[in-house]
């Protein structure tokens, strides 16, 4: 029934805009206020921004392959869905064994078909602005694309 879908998308509209005002979420991971060590230029060629809410595993391997297929000029900005129940120490580690990897330090809400997924790319190509680090192109990419 259309309505009822309606009322649904209508519900979680609501949801997503609750959680969206929770900006200052970098407490649930301290140390991603910083870029955690990483020795970052201030220009770029290319910045591709990814989505994320798989498993850790899944995520070494993920950013194993874009290194793989990326240059010194790439960098990676990663946005860790709030769904998703990282460690500290997970994220800490996932960053540490990928280079050009920095992590934004805000989390949001993030659920398909509803712009979610467009803002928290925004959100990382602002974040990365804001740290005075600048790029040429920029990329947008699913973890869960092939």
């Amino acid at each position: 029934d259309e309505s009822h879908l309606e009322e649904i998308m209508d519900s979680l509209h609501q949801k997503w805009h609750h959680i969206h005002r929770k900006e200052a979420l970098c407490e649930s991971f301290p140390h991603l206020k910083e870029t955690m060590g990483q020795k970052l230029n201030d220009n770029y060629r290319l910045l591709i921004s990814t989505l994320v809410f798989e498993p850790v595993w899944y995520l070494e391997q993920y950013y194993d392959n874009i290194l793989q297929y990326t240059g010194n000029n790439t960098l990676i900005v990663a946005h860790l869905s709030i769904l998703a129940n990282y460690t500290e120490g997970e994220i800490k580690k996932l960053v540490e064994h990928h280079p050009r990897l920095v992590v934004n330090c805000h989390r949001y809400f993030t659920h398909a078909y509803h712009g979610s997924l467009a803002h928290a790319h925004l959100r990382n190509i602002e974040w990365i602005a804001g740290l005075q680090i600048k790029f040429e192109y920029f990329m947008l990419l699913a973890s869960n694309s092939w």
